[in-house]
């Protein structure tokens, strides 16, 4: 019997409504065999003396051809308002608003949601700009609020291919890290709802930036306290120099008999006022230092969470 042969070809998606020729095309090598006279020429082959050059080229014949159009439909509508979402904090706080005259989430099939959501995003020509899971934002800035980020809309809704894509974009690892407005992170949420492969996935995404974390934040800390160590030793090796000149020149100018209390009372005085204006130095530094830690280590917690079973 003979073997049934199919052409199978895919389709390159992108993001422009336009008409596109499809076009199969045959491609096959033609010899063609020059006679060389002279006998210095190199050599391709030799046959029975005779000098030959084979030229090889390529031809291409049309085999059969088709249009078609790509045309935008709600997926890419609702693509485009999901990464535009990432500059609106409150944009995703209500899965049941997420709709325009173009398109409607609640309407969308989810049994395939995930497939066309996923293509589209990868289509988008996210990676030519600056495009961000959280619109530029990091969990360090003080402005950058907890929120129901693109990540908790996969956790809701079951979207495997789709975080999978978000988690190879910048901002994602903070975005692991930020829980929305009821304290829910992306990996618990997924758990919440039952799509144990993704929280796994998730998971494992979420320990291991928080892991790596922890080891800059603790670098960090012992930074730190050595910068305080050393300015404060340097603070008190300057007010030691500095109280010895001013009871040097003090003793140097008038002799200790004919010091007059009141002239003992102003050297004290700014003895005591040098020593406050360093402790208020150090104090300023500490609070400085202990502020950046907090901030470095914000939401820095490592969570381990339970093995998932489906």
């Amino acid at each position: 019997m003979p073997v049934k042969k199919s052409l199978y070809y895919s389709i390159l998606g992108h993001d422009i409504a336009e008409e596109v020729t499809l076009t199969l095309v045959q491609v096959y090598d033609e010899e063609e065999e020059v006679e060389i006279i002279e006998e210095e020429e190199e050599d391709v082959y030799d046959t029975e003396g005779e000098t030959v050059n084979v030229t090889v080229r390529q031809c291409q014949v049309p085999v059969c051809s088709c249009m078609f159009r790509y045309e935008y439909d709600s997926t890419f509508y609702l693509t485009k308002f999901l990464t535009s979402s990432v500059y609106n904090d409150h944009a995703l706080d209500n899965l049941e608003l997420i709709k325009s005259d173009r398109f409607d989430l609640s309407n969308e099939v989810l049994s395939t949601l995930d497939v066309r959501l996923s293509r589209a995003l990868r289509n988008a020509n996210l990676t030519s700009g600056d495009w961000h899971v959280l619109g530029g934002d990091s969990i360090h800035d003080a402005h950058c609020e907890e929120r129901e980020s693109l990540l908790h809309l996969c956790a809701r809704l079951g979207l495997y291919r789709v975080a999978a894509y978000l988690l190879e974009r910048p901002g994602s690892e903070d975005a692991l890290r930020l829980p929305n407005r009821h304290g829910e992170l992306p990996y618990a949420l997924a758990a919440q709802n039952g799509f144990h492969d993704l929280a796994e996935m998730l998971s494992g995404y979420h320990y291991k930036y928080n892991h790596h974390l922890n080891q800059y934040t603790a670098s960090t800390v012992v930074m730190m306290v050595l910068i305080i160590v050393i300015i404060t030793a340097t603070i008190f090796t300057t007010t030691n120099t500095t109280m010895s000149m001013i009871f040097a020149t003090t003793i140097i100018n008038k002799p200790s008999s004919t010091l007059s209390c009141s002239q003992y009372t102003i050297t004290i005085t700014n003895i005591i006022i040098t020593i406050t204006n360093i402790i208020i130095t150090i104090t300023n530094i500490t609070i400085t230092i202990t502020n950046t830690i907090i901030t470095i280590t914000r939401r820095a917690t490592i969570t381990l969470s339970l093995p998932l079973s489906s």
